[in-house]
């Protein structure tokens, strides 16, 4: 077994490789990118359209594929709280971070595979901050729980709720850009990144449901 000397040195040189990585992949892409955001402004200025067109889809596909390394990279990292506690502490102090009643039911939290800890925690995380910024609510449901051999994880809440367009009700892109509908995006990325699926329900003064599922190994079947 590692002592923790040897997990803190593990942990400190993927974070160096990663970094690495970053340098030579995403930070070189941006660069790239800015570079072309600055050919196009010269383009305005000579009013070349169709050129300006093209050169902004190769901006998009150039931010597109640093977005999804950086994603990548990220998830590589188990967050720091779940290094020092571990994920049923980890989870219980970030609940506790927030000033809102929060009904929690977690069975399945110790279960918890270690390839999707990481992931499940960030969307806690994640799903927390929209609640707390923006659904204005006063009560949250959490449920972990193992259901015929799927990690099912859920949060509700009620707050105010909104009305979405169709794409945003499952796996789908969603079409809004705003504040909110990034967060949810991020969460629905998330989850889709690791093999899982997702599901998201809402309606103006009905509050929200998030729930996600994740596919675990025989081993894990719940008895």
């Amino acid at each position: 077994m590692e002592t923790a000397d040897e997990q803190a040195s593990a942990i400190e040189q993927e974070r160096q490789r990663i970094g690495r990585e970053l340098h030579d992949s995403v930070v070189q892409q941006i660069a790239f990118a800015l570079y072309k955001l600055e050919f196009i402004q010269r383009l305005v200025e000579r009013q070349q359209f169709q050129a300006i067109s093209q050169e902004i889809l190769q901006v998009a596909t150039i931010l597109e594929q640093s977005l999804q390394e950086l994603r990548a990279s990220i998830n590589a990292l188990r967050p720091p709280q779940i290094e020092q506690a571990g994920i049923q502490d980890a989870v219980a102090n970030l609940l506790s971070q927030y000033g809102l009643t929060i009904h929690q039911h977690l069975p399945a939290i110790g279960r918890i595979p270690e390839h999707l800890q990481a992931p499940i925690f960030r969307l806690l995380q994640e799903a927390l901050s929209n609640i707390h910024q923006h659904a204005q609510a006063s009560d949250i449901w959490i449920t972990i729980d193992i259901q015929n051999n799927v990690l099912l994880i859920t949060i509700r809440d009620n707050g105010i709720g909104f009305l979405m367009p169709v794409q945003e009700t499952s796996d789908e892109r969603p079409e809004a850009h705003s504040q909110r509908h990034l967060g949810l995006r991020t969460m629905r990325e998330r989850v889709q990144e690791v093999g899982g699926s997702w599901q998201l329900h809402s309606r103006p003064g009905s509050g929200t449901v998030i729930t996600a599922s994740f596919p675990l190994p025989n081993r894990d079947t719940n008895t």
